[in-house]
């Protein structure tokens, strides 16, 4: 077995990457388990790697300096003969750090959404009411005596606030609608 330049890098080893050759993996996984969280788990998995010979991808294993790995076995056979394997280490950390920043900012976003819903619910009730009463009491006054100038005053606020509730109303559906 080899170790290359990058190997070495991610694990911490000091010594030159060719120096590893001949190692076998098990020795190796004994050598780094102290780096990674789940000591036990990091070795069982590359034993468990050696052992079925089967290709296995993108295990994403912690690491105790807040480092996530990416490894993949790749079985190298040749002639239907185990010939050896290739191990590759890729540092997702980074990645990982983006896909709970977009998480986070999804989660904010909807919340931001929900309270998006709730104020214009809550604000076109609370200007239907007031509105209503506009409504009520336009209607109550077109009950007594007007004079011409007085009905047609009246006549246009009971328009406009028919046509206000129906914004209102609209506003209010629209919500209803984006909250499911």
């Amino acid at each position: 077995s080899r170790a290359n330049k990058k190997f070495c890098e991610i694990f911490g080893i000091q010594a030159a990457s060719d120096s590893l050759q001949g190692q076998d993996c098990a020795t190796a996984a004994q050598f780094s388990k102290s780096l990674f969280i789940d000591e036990d788990g990091f070795v069982a998995f590359i034993n468990q790697c050696v052992q079925d010979r089967v290709l296995k991808q993108n295990q994403e294993l912690e690491m105790k300096d807040a480092r996530v790995l990416s490894i993949t076995y790749i079985p190298i056979d040749y002639e239907n003969n185990y010939a050896g394997c290739c191990w590759k280490y890729t540092d997702i950390t980074e990645r990982r750090k983006n896909e709970q920043l977009l998480i986070e900012a999804k989660l904010n976003a909807e919340e931001l959404a929900k309270s998006k819903q709730l104020f214009l619910a809550n604000m076109s009730h609370e200007i239907r009411t007031p509105m209503n009463a506009i409504l009520g009491m336009s209607k109550q006054l077109s009950k007594t005596k007007l004079n011409k100038e007085q009905a047609f005053f009246n006549s246009t606020i009971v328009t406009a606030a028919d046509n206000l509730l129906v914004i209102l109303n609209d506003i209010l559906d629209i919500s209803k609608i984006e909250a499911g």
